[in-house]
């Protein structure tokens, strides 16, 4: 045979490709044997991964039992053991029948505005629980979104809610129908779909309770909720209330209402209106109730115009007014005798009579004979108050003299019904109080003075009244040198009582030496030595 002489580089190369080719094969086989080795049979995995899906359970939320149509107890169940509940399945496989309906899917009517749902899963199983997606069968209707999604790796278990959010369309009719689909990614590729009916309302919101709460004072302990109803007569504030707490409920069947920013407006720049609470909107659920409580701060005295309004998305916002009276007319049912609660010649119905008005107009000089007036011997003068009316806050009562050089004078109280005391310090006069005001005058000279008697009622016209005070020169007694005065009368007493008690004990330590003596005397007069 015939043989072509090979390079001899050909030669040496011939063993090294020889061993990398069985390095290779070897190679191969190691690593065929460490995958069959460490990687699950692929039929194991799937088993695993649909064992997994299976024990994921879909449950509508607890709060939703007994509300509507949910009384049924299989609308609890979305989905379990890999599978959507029948009320839940997309509408497409749904059977409308009038004959079957328990096989009707889950409706939210229109007085719902979301859904929550909770879920678990299986501890074993590796799960990436991602948050579901929601989308509607016509966004024009309802653009549904997944709001406040919760999963707790250590429970093996998670929450989440979906707000419809209905739209507005003012040409479309009041009720309009929209399914409302979820996909729930799981384990894999495996999701959980289900779905369920959704209608959608718009204009008034028919099944809302609003309304306020009563003054206390105008009842006994009482304080009645009132709704606000177009047959209701409006809410008048009156001057002595500082703020208003108004209440805002959902009705049966309704489920869930989100409100959005509280605004509250007035008609008088005088007055400032501010709501407190949950201003920047909540969300109303059944059996709840949310409080708002608007305080006024008066600038000027006056009457004003207070609205309110509450947007309700998709409805019509929720509207309410009323009136804020921040005083600056008379105290209604204040009234003030001289002789009695029962006569008002003084005030009534918290406006002053002329006779006793005309002391803050006119001097003492041209107020004779106009003015009533009080003569020298009368040291003070009673005025009898009562108050028929809501509770007023009284500033301390305030005494105005004309000539003080010829008079002194001051006012106490006495609280003859009510728990006040001593107004002129100040205090709240509340309904049915009755109380006595005392004016004292100290006659200084000869002379005539006017007295003013104030009595400042916060957020109201301040009560005035005034009298003529007549004076005599002073009267004084020369006694041992002493002025005849209060003063020198008790001094005098004072000292009468302590000579007497001194000569009382002066004489009766005498007496008793002299009785010690004489019984010493007799004791050596019968001693007789043995």
């Amino acid at each position: 045979m015939y043989f072509k002489q090979l390079p001899p580089f050909s030669c040496a190369l011939f063993p090294t490709l020889l061993t990398l080719l069985l390095s290779l094969s070897l190679g191969t086989l190691t690593l065929a044997q460490t995958s069959a080795e460490q990687w699950p049979d692929a039929d194991a995995q799937r088993n695993q991964t649909h064992k997994a899906f299976n024990l994921f359970t879909i449950l509508l939320a607890d709060e939703y039992e007994g509300v509507g149509t949910k009384l049924n107890p299989d609308y609890h169940i979305v989905f379990k053991e890999g599978t959507v509940h029948p009320h839940w399945k997309p509408v497409s496989n749904q059977t409308n029948s009038v004959s079957q309906p328990s096989q009707l899917p889950f409706h939210q009517d229109e007085y719902a505005d979301r859904t929550s749902f909770e879920f678990s899963y299986a501890s074993f199983a590796s799960y990436e629980i991602l948050s579901p997606q929601s989308t509607s069968s016509d966004p024009s209707v309802a653009r549904p979104k997944v709001i406040e999604f919760y999963d707790d790796d250590n429970e093996h278990s998670g929450s989440f809610t979906i707000v419809h959010d209905c739209q507005i369309d003012p040409k479309a009719p009041r009720l309009r129908n929209v399914t409302i689909s979820v996909v729930f990614p799981v384990v894999d590729s495996l999701s959980a779909v289900f779905s369920f009916q959704k209608t959608c309302g718009q204009g008034v919101h028919q099944l809302l309770d609003f309304g306020y709460y009563e003054d206390p004072s105008n009842g006994p302990g009482q304080n009645p909720a009132v709704q606000f109803t177009p047959s209701q007569p409006p809410l008048v504030v009156g001057p002595h209330i500082t703020s208003t707490k108004l209440y805002l409920r959902l009705l049966p069947p309704a489920s869930s209402q989100e409100f959005f920013h509280i605004t509250v407006n007035t008609s008088s720049m005088g007055l400032n209106a501010v709501p407190k609470g949950p201003i920047f909107g909540g969300v109303l659920r059944q059996s709840e109730t949310s409080f708002i409580h608007v305080l006024y701060e008066c600038q000027i005295k006056g009457v004003s115009n207070v609205s309110i309004s509450i947007p309700l998305l998709p409805f019509e916002s929720l509207h309410a007014s009323w009136v804020k009276d921040c005083g600056g007319g008379s105290v209604k049912g204040l009234t003030i005798g001289t002789e009695s609660w029962e006569r008002g010649d003084v005030v009534n119905n918290g406006v002053t009579s002329t006779e006793w008005e005309k002391a803050l107009h006119i001097t003492s000089n041209d107020a004779e004979g106009i003015v009533p007036s009080v003569n020298s011997s009368v040291r003070f003068k009673d005025f009898w108050i009562t108050n028929e009316g809501n509770s007023v806050h009284i500033d301390p009562v305030l005494v105005t003299i004309e000539r003080s050089d010829v008079v002194s004078a001051f006012t106490s109280a006495t609280n003859e019904r009510g728990a006040v005391s001593q107004v002129q310090n100040g205090g709240v006069l509340a309904h049915n109080d009755l109380l006595r005001l005392r004016l004292r005058t100290i006659c200084k000279k000869r002379g005539s003075s006017l007295i003013v008697v104030t009595i400042p009622v916060k957020s109201f016209r301040n009560v005035e009244f005034g009298l003529l005070k007549h004076c005599r020169a002073p009267r004084r007694y020369k006694h041992s040198g002493f002025l005849r005065t209060a003063e020198s009368v008790v001094t005098l007493v004072t000292l009468f009582i302590a000579f007497s008690f001194l000569y009382w004990w002066r004489l009766h330590v005498s007496r008793k030496r002299h009785d010690d003596s004489s019984d010493v005397a007799s004791l050596k007069h019968n001693y007789r030595p043995v």
